[in-house]
């Protein structure tokens, strides 16, 4: 009895796995015989899932008496019946009429849909929830904030093969330098105490700078790196207005008054001698000369006088004078390997750690970096310090608002008016006073002390941020903050300068010097010069990297918001597939029979593709894609650990179990025979 039941149950199981071959493809003869070779009911549920998949078939309409429903019996009538129906065209859409007329009840049960439903809900809430506690203890933590920081601090430094070190070396972006000159148009009632003087702004020329850093040594094992910064200038007509070998700009005199400048405490009979002298040989107190002369050089009749006596003189004057592919000495930064922090910090100038112009220690500092290179993860809050070899000395900056450059957002920092304010104002600057009876007032500095003597006070154009006297002073001087500010636009994730403004204006202070008729009618007049515009601007193609690495700083630390977000996006989606569920569901007081197909209508929501399918792939690739670089190099010394020291235990557990084995195979070996022993031999 039980062989047969057991053969019979193998029989049915065959069958039922005939029957689940069938395809739409299939043909009527296949169907019959299929059919045929099955003693089981047709209303196994493999057999229909097959036929609701392969006929369209509209849903059963309402209020058919399910009572009718019969089992259907296999037997030739049936199964003909069957495949008059199957044998019909597939396009056309049957009746639930004529279903019920044809084909009784088949008894099935849309399960497939159902647990597909489950597994959606069921899926989603153990993932949504999974998601959402991650979510929220990594934000709480703030761990991959850390990871992030971590490792830009790593990547933002002066190494060899680090991302920043190239461009430092030589910065793609091109740098741009403006002369705008002062033209005096009333030279001559301006000497004579009659006018104020007249000033017209001639320019822009402008010209392209280039500025490699060249012998590159890294020196403290690493942590510091020398350089010399080699300065030179194209002219680039195109962006200037004007031909500087055929302009004409009348200005002061600026060798004839350093050359007074320096006979200041000489006798009265001295200093008469020398202006007759000077007078002589057609010296005045303006001169004229073309734009490129009065930049690059020329040959001054003074200065040539004075080499016959000094032969240490240089003959030539100008202000741009053998700068042509010169550099300001060797700087030494720090690399920021030890203190990100430190990151393009000067540590050295020519050899010294503090300047030797100034009265205290405070001015003589050199602070900060050289303007190309901040540490990462500025704030709005922070003293940017920058040493400038031009004004020798540093200056600091501050911030003063959020902009946006070639869509890299930016943090705008500028001078404040302290910085060039006088001693009275800020005792910061009490230091760059070396005569405190003539101690200038607020916004120049005089430089004169490395300018080998030569008068040259600094400041910002048109007097920005100084005192009004010396703008009023001078005709066709008028500061505008948009057009004579200094600037550094930084990007405040990797301190990145994306746009930058340094103007500044080179003045000649023109003062009375006794027995120098030329200067009887002088009052100490700051008299501009020319002004300079050196600006950069980030390239489209360093932008674009910068653009991409910050998306990616963006993911990487709000990834616990989007794990969240993504948290409580299937936890809603897993409550709505349960309320769909529960309001779907049959209730258990009704009638349970079976029609011929579901009289339910599918819902999107049960066939829809499954969420959480989606979401963890997304998920994976985001890790390997921006995750697993920055991670990775955190955990792989971990790994590294771990795997080393199982590796080390699997050794000595290896050489123990040897050592066990040879010890039991000696002990056997040498032993004393036995009498039993004896006995088998």
């Amino acid at each position: 009895m039980i062989s047969r039941n057991e053969d019979e149950s193998t029989s049915a199981r065959q069958e039922a796995s005939d029957v689940t071959t069938l395809t739409c493809s299939s043909s009527s003869e296949d169907l019959e015989q299929t059919l045929r070779s099955s003693s089981r009911s047709l209303s196994e549920r493999p057999v229909h899932a097959r036929i609701r998949r392969c006929f369209p078939m509209t849903p059963r309409v309402s209020g058919v008496d399910r009572s009718q429903s019969r089992p259907l019996q296999s037997g030739p009538s049936t199964l003909q019946s069957f495949i008059q129906i199957v044998s019909r065209p597939l396009d056309r859409v049957y009746s639930s009429e004529e279903l019920q007329d044809q084909i009784p009840s088949l008894g099935f049960i849309d399960t497939c849909t159902m647990r597909k439903g489950s597994c959606c809900m069921f899926t989603s809430g153990v993932v949504g929830a999974v998601l959402l506690i991650m979510g929220i203890g990594l934000f709480v933590s703030g761990l991959f904030q850390t990871l992030i920081h971590n490792k830009l601090k790593r990547e933002v430094t002066l190494t060899e093969g680090s991302k920043v070190f190239a461009s430092w070396k030589s910065p793609p972006p091109p740098v741009y330098i403006q002369f705008f000159f002062f033209n005096v148009t009333n030279p001559e009632e301006f000497v004579k105490g009659e006018a104020k003087p007249r000033l017209t702004e001639m320019g822009p020329y402008t010209f392209r700078q280039y500025r490699p850093k060249r012998n590159v040594t890294f020196v403290d094992n690493g942590t510091k790196v020398s350089a010399y910064t080699v300065k030179s200038f194209v002219f680039l007509p195109e962006k200037s207005v004007g031909d500087p070998k055929v302009d004409m700009v009348t200005t002061v005199n600026i060798p004839a008054v350093a050359v007074i400048n320096r006979l200041k405490g000489v006798s009265f009979w001295v200093a008469s001698g020398i202006s007759m002298y000077m007078g002589s040989i057609g010296t005045t107190l303006f001169m004229t000369h073309t734009v490129d002369e009065m930049l690059w050089g020329f040959k001054d009749p003074l200065l040539t006088r004075l080499k016959t006596m000094r032969p240490d003189t240089d003959e030539y004057f100008g202000l741009m004078l053998n700068k042509n592919g010169s550099n300001d000495g060797e700087f030494v930064y720090h690399t920021g390997e030890q203190n990100y922090l430190d990151f393009g910090r000067i540590y050295t100038w020519k050899g010294e750690k503090m300047l030797s112009f100034w009265k205290t220690n405070q001015s003589n500092m050199i602070n900060g970096s050289d303007g190309s290179a901040f540490h990462p993860f500025l704030s709005k809050e922070e003293r940017l310090n920058v040493f400038t070899s031009d004004l020798c000395r540093s200056i600091h900056m501050r911030f003063e608002k959020e902009v946006e450059v070639k869509g890299i957002p930016a943090y705008r920092f500028t001078p404040p008016r302290a910085v060039l304010a006088s001693g009275k104002n800020n005792p910061e600057n009490e230091g760059f006073c070396l005569t405190p009876k003539n101690c200038l007032d607020d916004g120049v500095l005089d430089v004169s002390v490395c300018r080998k003597g030569a008068p040259v006070v600094v400041s910002f154009p048109h007097f920005h941020l100084g005192a009004e006297k010396y703008a009023k002073a001078i005709d066709g001087i008028s500061p505008v903050h948009e057009l004579h500010q200094t600037f550094l636009d930084l990007n405040p994730t990797m301190g990145v300068p994306v746009r930058a403004m340094k103007r500044a204006q080179i003045n000649i202070h023109l003062e009375r010097v006794s027995g120098f008729p030329l200067t009887r009618n002088l009052n100490g007049t700051i008299f501009p010069i020319v002004f300079l515009n050196e600006s950069v601007l980030i390239d489209d193609a360093s932008a674009a990297r910068i653009q991409k690495l910050l998306l990616i700083v963006t993911l990487v630390s709000h990834f616990p918001l989007v794990l969240v977000a993504l948290g409580v996006i299937l936890l809603l989606v897993c409550v709505i597939l349960v309320i769909h569920f529960y309001q779907n569901k049959p209730s258990a007081k009704k009638d349970t029979s079976y029609a011929p197909f579901s009289s339910r209508r599918t819902s999107v929501l049960s066939d829809m593709v499954c969420i959480p399918c989606i979401v963890i792939p997304v998920l994976l690739w985001v890790y390997k894609r921006f995750l697993e670089p920055i991670i990775y190099p955190f955990i792989s010394p971990f790994i590294s650990r771990f795997w080393s020291k199982a590796a080390v235990q699997e050794t000595q557990k290896h050489e123990n179990t040897a050592e066990c084995n040879g010890t039991a195979n000696g002990s056997t070996a040498n032993r004393p025979k036995t009498v039993a022993d004896k006995k088998a031999d």
